[in-house]
């Protein structure tokens, strides 16, 4: 069976050094390119064939299941009760945007161990790092000792970029569109991931697609559709978060209007917004999810969603919405079991790792949210043990121990290939001194 562990002997020869020199010269080319260096190691994460057949097929089953979240939300009172989100909120996710999938594109946060896929986390808006991880593969296997261990493993890659692209055709010929749409790639100006819509804007085109990228609050509506200048668009890959759609709503109408009247296809759907938000967790946790699914099915969730709570529960008496008690002495003098994490938040912002603080700190931290607004937006959830692997890292080459976060893009309920991130660090997040690295699947 061919792992990581099989570039060790690679590593260990006298021209490692020259390749990986080389693999981080070609990352620069890229920085000087997108604007900014991806932080990395020259050894890439590899896993075996019949690995991957069985992680593949346990992300595609939770994709289906997750599905079926969004679906039951729309249908169910006591299921939308269960989230607690504004009328507003609501309002945008009942609209049916005309198309069936509601979650078209995601990526999930997880660790894998060799059998089983545990999850922490749902990505649905503004689903990113499809570009870092193309450089990394090309970078790779550019090295001739990259192109070496890939011949010599036959080592298998994703085309993230091409799925993309599919997933977002299928839908817009869903949708009812006709002929060659224009995409564009939209988001605020600000909170743009700039150097993944460049590329994927040119690689659209490159396809045969027109394509532009659109600040959200820059379109007109008219009475033949939706344009940004003197470009009509007919598809938008959507890539601002549901969160601040909401929060620039009055900048946001016309979006907001031509997505209400179908006047344009819109990939995703604000209604995958259920999925993004962690409260997803402590859904799957509950009674009332067991309404809704199978008990193979429930198995297979309760086997790989940790246990996950939200921190307000603690101060409710309404059993009706949320049946999960807390105990919180135990969450308090158990620290190095449990993550505190915000409802909706990104790059890990606002998360605190239990083993990463003092008792005092962890206990403050606690009280200070559950006094606090922030009490309705928090959640606890129980560690997950997390995976470790050694890698090399410098050219003499030395050899370090890292954590390992295995992240696998769903478009549709299709897996499509991995984010993957290492770190010393218990939360693993490239903000966080976490690393990236390339990805491939073994199929010597």
């Amino acid at each position: 069976m061919i792992t990581s562990d099989h570039f060790f002997e690679f590593a260990c020869r006298e021209d490692y050094s020259f390749n990986r020199n080389r693999y981080f010269e070609l990352l620069e080319k890229s920085n000087k390119r997108y604007g900014y260096l991806i932080s990395s190691l020259y050894h890439p994460y590899i896993i075996p064939e019949d690995e991957f057949k069985e992680l593949k097929s346990q992300a595609e089953k939770l994709a289906l299941l997750l599905s079926r979240v969004a679906e039951i939300y729309i249908k169910e009172a006591a299921v939308a009760a269960f989230y607690k989100f504004s009328d507003e909120l609501n309002e945008w996710i009942s609209i049916d945007p005309g198309y069936s999938m509601s979650v078209p594109i995601s990526r999930y946060d997880g660790f894998w161990d060799g059998r089983t896929y545990r999850f922490c986390e749902f990505n649905t808006d503004g689903t990113s790092g499809l570009n870092d991880i193309r450089i990394l593969d090309d970078s790779f296997l550019s090295t001739p000792m990259g192109k070496e261990f890939s011949e010599k493993y036959n080592l298998m890659r994703f085309d993230l970029p091409k799925s993309i692209l599919e997933v977002l055709i299928a839908t817009y010929r869903e949708f009812g569109g006709k002929g060659i749409p224009n995409i564009a790639i939209t988001d605020y100006k600000e909170k743009s991931t700039s150097d993944e819509f460049l590329y994927l804007r040119d690689y659209f085109i490159s396809q045969g697609y027109p394509t532009e990228i659109c600040d959200i609050r820059n379109f007109t509506l008219q009475s033949d559709g939706l344009w940004h200048n003197n470009f009509k668009v007919d598809l938008i890959y959507r890539r601002a978060v549901t969160d601040d759609i909401i929060s620039y709503a009055a900048d946001s109408k016309v979006f907001l209007e031509a997505y209400r009247k179908r006047a344009v296809c819109v990939v995703g759907p604000l209604r995958s917004h259920v999925i993004h938000n962690k409260q997803t967790f402590p859904f799957l946790n509950s009674t009332i999810a067991e309404k809704y699914f199978s008990s193979e099915d429930l198995s297979f969730i309760r086997e790989r969603i940790p246990w996950t709570r939200r921190l307000s529960d603690s101060q409710s008496s309404d059993r009706q919405v949320s049946d999960s008690s807390i105990n919180l002495k135990e969450i308090i003098e158990n620290k190095n079991d449990y993550f505190l994490k915000p409802h909706d938040s990104y790059a890990a912002n606002g998360v605190v790792c239990g083993s990463d603080v003092t008792a005092e700190e962890w206990e403050r931290s606690i009280n200070s949210i559950l006094q606090s607004d922030d009490a309705k937006r928090y959640l606890v959830q129980k560690k997950i043990e997390i995976p470790t692997r050694f890698f090399a890292v410098d050219n003499i080459p030395s050899f370090r121990k890292f954590n390992v976060k295995l992240d696998p893009y769903l478009f549709g309920t299709k897996f499509c290939g991995f984010y993957t991130r290492i770190s010393t660090k218990n939360i693993i997040a490239l903000n966080l001194q976490g690393m990236l690295l390339p990805c491939f699947v073994s199929g010597a």
